[in-house]
Parts: structure tokens; C-alpha cells; sequence
């Protein structure tokens, strides 16, 4: 009887705490929730189950990170799991399944952003550029012509830190406004999206950015045109040709180095996926629609 009621003991504790991590856990997700919802939403519209809504129909159920070489979906990744974790904040890949795909370019702006510009205008096609605040000062007129063009134009810190080493104040203070103060002086427009460089970001970033209005954009193709002295441009093609999905946003860079065989490559992407009916869409078009239920939950 003693050992019974010992048990007794410790299963009530158990359960006593597991219903208080449960309630914290609530309280958190539903704090988070009500920051997030889109402005004149309430909580209600961020929950809901409409099963008539076409844009819940057309949901992935779960995004990835796609393997550089193989092209096979990566369950097991920081990305995949950020993604997945902080829906609606942050992406690897829009949640839809529309054959629409971001062309993004990291690093900029530079002379290779004008002919990558050149080549996107002939082809009626847009894109999406996450660029420096270091250098959009000394590229206005790049900047300016981006925007008209109909592009989205995108923070990628000021200087390319690793974000590791910085605290979710210094990175915004240090790298994030600053940036964003020197497209605003050209453009008029705060940027939405921020890639953080080498794809560094941990999750209180993320949660601070979100409550700043500004959402973390990854990438589900990784191109690896930052390695100029191994890729060639039919492998950075090739790479974005082979591991097609719907929604893609395929990272490449319009700086940072010699970026002759991006330039090469990607009329071919465009001329590939153009002929297949895909379109080549901002980020602003990517990811304007309602995503999954759950907005920024952050778990234990």
C-alpha cells in the first residue's frame, strides 16, 4: 500500500506539471498568434478551418530545404525545421502549390546585378534581391531601376556578418535598420523580407523580426554559384531545372565575386520553366497569400 501510494504521489505531480508546461505552452502560442495576425485579423481569422477556403486546399502539408546535389526534400535541417516551426514568418518555400517560382539574388547590388536585370526585363520575368546596406549608396540608379521594374527589393544585412555572433538587438541595430534606412533613402519603401547571410539565424531573430514587421526568407534550391571556382553555369541550371517544385525559391548571388556564370545561366532557367508554364515571380507575389494556420508558434 505504501509503494501504491507513493506512485500515487509522483503521477499526480507529473501530471500537475505537465498541465502547468501545457498551459505555459498555450499562453505563449496564443500571445504570439494575436502579435502576428495580419493587421484587422483577429485570432479567430488566424485559426481558421474553413474547409470551403481555396487557399487551405492548395496547402503543403510540410516544406523543405532541398539537398544541393540529389535535389531529395530535407527533412532533417535547421532550415526545414525553422520553416515548419515558424509558419508565416519564416520560408524556405511559399506553402502553395501554384507553378510560380522566386528567383532570388543575395549580396548585391554590382555590375552583374545591371546584366542580370537586362536578361529579367527581355524575358518579362521577375525576381527578388536581397542586397547590402554597405553598397546602396554607390548603386541608387540599380536599386531604383530593380523597384520600377516591378522586383523586390530585400535586406541582407549591412555588412554580411555570421549572425551567430550577434544578439537579436545588436543584429537589428547593427545590421537590419541601418539596412533598411538606406533603401528607404532611395526607395521610399521598407523592405518586408530579410535573408540573413550564410543562412544564420536563430529563433529569438526570428521572433524579433516578426514583431518588427519583417519576414525571414531562405531558400528550398541553393544553387552554390557563391563557389566560382567549382560551379560552372550549367551546373547552376541544371541544379534549379532538376529539383523543380512548386513555389521554389532558388538562392543565387548578383555579388560577392565573379558572377559571370549566374549571368550565363539564367536565361536558361527562365527559358526552361517559362516553356513549362511556370511563372517568375517576386517574393511579394510568392508569398502575398494566406498561409497555414498556426502563425510563429514557437515550441519547447
Amino acid at each position: 500500500m505504501k509503494l501504491l501510494s507513493q506512485g500515487h504521489v509522483i503521477a499526480t505531480h507529473l501530471v500537475a506539471v505537465t498541465a502547468t508546461k501545457i498551459s505555459q505552452l498555450a499562453k505563449s502560442t496564443l500571445l504570439l498568434l494575436a502579435l502576428l495576425a495580419p493587421a484587422g485579423h483577429t485570432l479567430a481569422d488566424t485559426q481558421s478551418t474553413d474547409a470551403t477556403s481555396p487557399a487551405l486546399h492548395a496547402h503543403k502539408q510540410r516544406v523543405y530545404l532541398r539537398d544541393s546535389v540529389t535535389g531529395v526534400a530535407v527533412n532533417q535541417s535547421e532550415l526545414t525545421r525553422q520553416a515548419n516551426q515558424f509558419v508565416d514568418v519564416y520560408f524556405v518555400e511559399g506553402w502553395g502549390q501554384q507553378r510560380q517560382i522566386a528567383l532570388t539574388f543575395d549580396d548585391g547590388p554590382s555590375q552583374y546585378t545591371r546584366a542580370i536585370l537586362d536578361i529579367l526585363d527581355r524575358h518579362q520575368a521577375k525576381a527578388s534581391f536581397f542586397w547590402m546596406g554597405n553598397k546602396i549608396a554607390a548603386n541608387q540608379a540599380i536599386v531604383t531601376r530593380a523597384l520600377q521594374a516591378g522586383h523586390t527589393v530585400a535586406n541582407h544585412s549591412w555588412s554580411h556578418p555570421h549572425g551567430a555572433t550577434l544578439s537579436a538587438k545588436q543584429l537589428w541595430q547593427q545590421q537590419i535598420a541601418p539596412t533598411n534606412q538606406a533603401l528607404a533613402k532611395v526607395t521610399g519603401e521598407q523592405p518586408a523580407f530579410y535573408r540573413p547571410p550564410f543562412g544564420e539565424i536563430s529563433d529569438e531573430q526570428v521572433l524579433m523580426l516578426a514583431q518588427k514587421g519583417m519576414r525571414t526568407v531562405l531558400w528550398s534550391v541553393d544553387t552554390r554559384d557563391w563557389d566560382e571556382q567549382a560551379i560552372t553555369a550549367k551546373h547552376i541550371s541544371q541544379t534549379v531545372i532538376s529539383q523543380a517544385h512548386p513555389e521554389m525559391i532558388a538562392l543565387m548571388h548578383d555579388d560577392g565575386g565573379n558572377r559571370s556564370a549566374t549571368v550565363q545561366a539564367l536565361p536558361v532557367i527562365i527559358e526552361h520553366y517559362q516553356a513549362l508554364g511556370y511563372q517568375l515571380v517576386s517574393l511579394d507575389t510568392l508569398l502575398k497569400a494566406p498561409q497555414p494556420t498556426g502563425s510563429a508558434v514557437a515550441s519547447d
